[in-house]
């Protein structure tokens, strides 16, 4: 009985790491999968006439199991050994419980072995070990996305779309033999299998075959395969066999990069991204990359912006749109002062070269030592721009001064620029007023072109009345011409006003002087009219300014006798 596998379906990078998952497309006349890890399986979704069925729907599946028909229902644990088959029209999902999947096609018979194709097509994504056996091939695969299938004229095609295989004679008939992406095996004998390169237009027709698949059952979630485009031609976006194919798969163009490498004929596509086969939500993006004519890239430094660009386009390369301009003060205005990529590189026809130019400069001139005034006139006459920073008061000037300037004297900058100007203002040395009487330390503060500020006066047992005793700021420091200086005066010693003593007893005469921090001076005794015991007499009078601890005399009542 001769078999046959055909069509093997595209392998794609699955998993962290160096784990990958292969793509096969298989077409079989008797094959049996040995998957290992699987304990059971379970039928996960199924579509009849591409709609999906929902949970407690009648399923037009027949399941066998041990010799009797089982009714089918999804979410229904599969055994090794059930027998399963899909009639027209009808698309099922099983999923194993190590994450292994297979897409049941219509009119498709298998028995669960771990996998038996008896007739039909499946789509088989493994994620562990397994053997494809034939009557007369193995193929020792790891990790892998493939499809099957098993036509009536018992003849089998091995076809890889990425990812490899390994060969092995069932009979030990010859060696093993790998097999590499974009090759298939023709098995149609015990003898050695004729190895082929798969035409591109096959392998995509088999990657939509997949995709199909996966879209009837998971749709807008399915993570569809990205067709091959290398190889194909791409003249322009509005000429090229790239994007037809695209988007017949549910994809776009993305960048478009024109390279030198390789050496595929000029104008087609030799590098993509995503590669051919990996997984993308319709209306992704792919990437490619063009094979483009090699020319060398001119030397255009020291050239008018005008001249450099139609040199470079006689080169047959482009001018990058955003040409920046630059200061040196090596070119004139408007002549190249760099260039990217540089001269005799060679690039791709129709690279952008990026320009930059020598921007139109003025020398800043030199104001350190000048006044303000005089410096804002010559910074402006360059039409420049002026900001002023004041760095506080110096000696010696007359006129508020430019100490340092940023840019520094001599740059070249553009028009318009802003020139700082850090200046410094004639000072005056505050001259020492303490211990001078108020008057001279107002006369002298006017002879330094200083003004007195707040006058504060507190009692001072140090100074006497009138003197300064404090000022601020301090003597030495330098400030402003027309700075004001506050000043603190003495009152002299501390006063205490005497309280009234008369119509007091003698013992609150006494507590109110010592409350007064007075002392009780003579006390006297005297007839009188007054109450026995009570002041008639005082010296100093209430009411009176004396220093603390004066003495204050009083006269007590002693009655009428």
């Amino acid at each position: 009985m001769r078999t046959s596998i055909t069509n093997i379906a595209r392998m794609f990078g699955w998993l962290k790491g160096s784990i990958r998952i292969w793509l096969m497309y298989v077409i079989v006349c008797a094959l049996g999968l040995c998957q290992f890890g699987c304990s059971y399986a379970q039928l996960e979704r199924a579509t009849i006439n591409d709609q999906l069925v929902r949970k407690g729907e009648s399923l037009e599946i027949e399941v066998t199991r041990e010799g009797e028909l089982i009714t089918p229902e999804l979410g229904m644990a599969l055994q090794k050994g059930d027998d399963i088959k899909t009639p027209a029209g009808v698309t099922a999902l099983i999923k194993f419980s190590d994450g292994s999947e297979i897409i049941m096609m219509p009119e498709t018979h298998i028995t669960i072995e771990s996998i038996r194709l008896w007739f039909g097509k499946i789509i088989a994504s493994v994620k562990g070990r397994f053997k494809a056996k034939t009557e007369y091939v193995t193929a020792g695969v790891r990790s892998t996305l493939f499809l099957m299938s098993v036509d009536k004229n018992i003849q089998s095609t091995l076809t890889m779309i990425e990812g490899s295989v390994v060969l092995t004679s069932n009979e030990n008939r010859w060696h093993s033999i790998p097999l590499q992406s974009g090759r298939e095996a023709i098995i149609l004998s015990s003898q050695k299998p004729e190895i082929k390169t798969i035409p591109r237009e096959e392998y995509n027709k088999i990657l939509k075959t997949i995709n199909e698949a996966k879209q009837s059952l998971k749709g807008t979630s399915a993570l569809l395969l990205v067709p091959k485009v290398i190889g194909l031609s791409f003249f322009s976006p509005e000429e090229n066999d790239v994007d037809y194919v695209l988007a017949s798969a549910g994809f776009r163009i993305g960048n478009v990069t024109r390279t030198i490498e390789g050496d595929s004929p000029i104008d087609t596509v030799v590098r993509q991204r995503p590669e051919y086969g990996k997984g993308l939500h319709r209306g992704g993006s792919v990437d490619i990359w063009v094979r483009a004519r090699a020319v060398e890239v001119p030397n255009v430094m020291g050239q008018h912006r005008n001249e450099a660009m139609t040199v470079i386009r006689r080169a047959r390369l482009s001018v990058h749109g955003d040409v920046k301009e630059t200061i040196t003060g090596k070119y004139d205005t408007g002549v190249v002062n760099a260039q990217s990529p540089n001269a005799g590189q060679r690039v791709a026809e129709g690279t952008a070269v990026r320009l930059t130019v020598e921007a139109e400069s003025i020398v800043v001139p030199d104001v350190i030592g000048k006044s303000v005034e005089q410096a804002e006139t010559l910074i402006r006459e360059r039409r420049l721009k002026v900001r002023t920073m004041a760095l506080g008061p110096k000696l010696g000037l007359k006129n508020p001064q430019v100490m340092k300037q940023n840019p520094t004297p001599g740059n070249r900058v553009k028009p318009g620029t802003t020139v700082t100007l850090h200046f410094a203002t004639p000072g005056v040395q505050v001259p020492n007023l303490i211990g001078q009487n108020e008057r001279e330390a107002t006369s002298l503060l006017r002879q330094r072109n200083l003004g007195v500020g707040y006058i504060s006066r507190e009692y001072n047992n140090k100074y006497p009345s009138y003197v300064v005793m404090r000022q601020s700021p301090a003597a030495g420091q330098v400030v402003n011409s027309g700075s004001t200086v506050a000043l603190t005066v003495s009152r002299g010693r501390l006063k205490t006003q005497v309280p009234v003593l008369i119509g007091k007893s003698e013992q609150e005469a006494r507590k109110l002087l010592e409350g007064a921090k007075l002392q009780v001076g003579f006390v006297s005794r005297q007839e009188s009219g007054e109450p026995v015991g009570v002041v008639i007499y005082q010296k100093p009078a209430a009411g009176q300014d004396v220093e603390p601890g004066t003495k204050v005399d009083f006269t007590v009542s002693r009655g009428i006798i």
